[in-house]
């Protein structure tokens, strides 16, 4: 019976989603690849006016764009607990938002919790969140939210009250990122067509009241013509086969090789099990449409639009996650579903027990790195060199994560960096170090110390081409000795294992 079935509990809900926070209480500061960046634009944001030693290096602008989730809520919260702080309680909201999303989703899709809803939850600790993309994070999270009230109001019932309140959703979604706002108006357009089908409308009726009862999700075009507009739009990479097939290998993409991949082919199977039937198990439609929906963006978005990278990848783990609590097992004995749930749940802890241990050494390594600030004054100007593995992308499946660490200078010491972004229309945050050229922002500080590589230069080349008079300090990380320069300009002022901080005696800002 349904009230005897553990997993159904509103408590077990509740508390299942407030565990996917476990792996990121402890890391000081998010290991999300990309995070140490974002934190430096938020310190811009609250602190420039107050700090003459930003002023010189930055400046920043809101401006009204598909880009803001976590720093609309950074400047509220950091007013009383830093920046720091505030970000870190910011992303860990995220995997919190992501899995009460999917539970919401199952349970008005099944009436109940069903036995394999647990086994999606690992799925909120996906590679896109991994890799930083906070803000679409943020915004796919919202959008799941979205989703769950779509199907819980259906659309007879207060309609005018109903429409205001979706478009203000939208608003919100498309605020955080545009691209959560497109996964919007795919599941809930989804989601509305097949309950028109289930309630008898033939095709014509169906696809014109849904088109009809989704109106109100285009509210954001209204802000979309009112914010700023790119000089031009671009856009690479459709339908590339190679790039999708990594897509969909990599949406548990964390630390270890085996055990991530072994885990996605266990969700893999769980959903093809349930697409044949296998076992009792089969596919409801309420959730499942969503699903497909998100799977046709996956496969027809492109890789890149106006900048913004790795787009069509980001949407793959959302569309197994839908699937995966679309799963019904109300055929199969309490029994059955019980050892199910059961597994599902021991899947669920295994994964983030993963996860923990993965980002408590990650952490460990950026408590590392960082101290390298104690010994950097405040207002320098850093010329960043990382280390990138140059080998194949399976072969360098657990990164370092310290791509864009250098940005806690900018949080810690109020400095330059040249590991921010600077893309109009896409970023807030802008320098004025244009007399670095290339050296002035984002994908600068990468390097390789492998000769000839394909993807970045090697430290000597980037030194050799780094206009030196503009900065103060030359940091590199990961970067093995023998790739350290060796002149009179560069004084060590600090070093650990494979990095180490100089002083330019010849530097400073012109």
């Amino acid at each position: 019976m349904t009230g005897r079935e553990w997993w159904n509990g509103r408590w077990t809900l509740a508390l299942a989603a407030l565990a996917t926070a476990v792996p990121l209480l402890w890391p000081r500061i998010p290991p999300l690849a990309d995070v140490p960046g974002h934190m430096a634009s938020y310190h811009v944001s609250t602190a420039l006016y107050h700090s003459a030693a930003l002023q010189r290096f930055f400046d920043f602008h809101w401006q009204l764009i598909g880009n803001l989730g976590v720093d609309l809520g950074v400047v509220p919260v950091s007013a009383l607990v830093g920046v720091e702080l505030a970000t870190k309680l910011l992303v860990l909201a995220i995997p919190v938002l992501t899995a009460l999303g999917l539970l919401l989703i199952a349970r008005e899709a099944h009436d109940r919790l069903p036995a394999t809803a647990l086994a999606a939850l690992p799925l909120v600790y996906n590679h896109p969140f991994i890799f930083g993309f906070i803000n679409y994070s943020l915004s796919a999270a919202l959008a799941l939210l979205g989703l769950a009230l779509w199907l819980r109001w259906p659309a007879g019932r207060r309609p005018l009250v109903r429409a205001a309140t979706f478009a203000g959703v939208a608003a919100v979604v498309w605020l955080a990122h545009a691209i959560g706002w497109v996964m919007l108006g795919a599941m809930c357009g989804a989601a509305e067509l097949a309950a028109r089908r289930a309630g008898g409308a033939t095709w014509p009726r169906a696809l014109i009241g849904t088109v009809v009862t989704c109106l109100s999700l285009l509210a954001p075009v209204v802000l979309i013509a009112l914010g700023p507009h790119a000089d031009h739009s671009s856009s690479e990479g459709w339908l590339a086969w190679h790039d999708l097939a990594r897509g969909g290998i990599e949406m548990l993409r964390d630390r270890w090789l085996g055990w991530d991949l072994g885990s996605t082919a266990v969700l893999l199977a769980l959903v093809a099990a349930a697409l044949v039937r296998l076992g009792g198990l089969r596919l409801a439609s309420p959730a499942i449409w969503p699903a497909l929906a998100l799977a046709a963006l996956f496969l027809l978005t492109p890789l890149q639009i106006n900048g913004a990278m790795f787009v069509n990848t980001r949407i793959a783990p959302y569309a197994l996650a839908l699937a995966i609590v679309a799963i019904d097992a109300s055929a199969l004995s309490s029994s059955r579903r019980a050892a199910l749930a059961l597994a599902a749940g021991l899947f669920c802890a295994g994964r983030l027990l993963g996860n923990t241990v993965s980002f408590g050494l990650y952490d460990a390594s950026y408590t590392r790195e960082l101290a390298a600030l104690d010994h950097l004054p405040r207002g320098a100007a850093v010329l960043t060199l990382t280390e990138m593995p140059c080998r194949k992308w399976y072969k360098k499946w657990g990164e370092h994560r310290l791509e864009h660490l250098a940005g806690m200078a900018t949080v810690r010491r109020d400095a330059f960096v040249n590991v921010l972004w600077d893309i109009k229309g896409l970023h807030l945050l802008s320098n004025r170090m244009d007399k670095a050229g290339w050296f002035r922002s984002d994908p600068s500080e990468f390097v390789s110390s492998v000769e000839h590589c394909p993807f970045y230069g090697t430290p000597r080349s980037a030194l050799a081409g780094a206009p030196l008079g503009m900065f103060t300090h030359l940091w590199l990380i990961g970067v093995p000795p023998g790739q350290r320069p060796h002149d009179p300009r560069f004084q060590p002022v600090w070093a650990q294992g494979d990095s180490i901080l100089y002083r330019i005696e010849t530097g400073g800002v012109q």
